[in-house]
């Protein structure tokens, strides 16, 4: 991936009565979602911009596929497409976003 395929903001800053976010990536394209992270329990959510509705969440804490052990980094290169640095599983996780049907 080239700088181009993918935008890093950095850290996000949450309301102390909320869950702490993590890592975000905000995806290239017409239609730019917001892909962030959350320390427990360990999920990852897609929130639209720019009002910010969360449009989905996936993920739980653990060590199988799908799960996440502090998810450090993320890549989103296309809109249904992340690429997930887990780093306490020692693994990046890629995973394929499907549209409801």
């Amino acid at each position: 991936m080239t700088r181009r395929d993918t935008l890093f903001l950095g850290h996000a800053v949450a309301h102390p009565m909320r869950p702490r976010l993590g890592r975000i990536c905000i995806t290239n394209g017409p239609t730019q979602y917001l892909y962030t992270t959350d320390a427990e329990p360990g999920r990852i959510y897609k929130l639209s911009l720019p009002d910010g509705k969360i449009l989905g969440k996936f993920g739980i804490s653990g060590h199988e596929l799908g799960q996440f052990n502090w998810a450090h980094g993320l890549a989103c290169p296309a809109e249904d497409v992340i690429y997930v640095a887990d780093m306490n599983n020692w693994r990046v996780q890629k995973l394929v976003v499907k549209g409801k049907r």
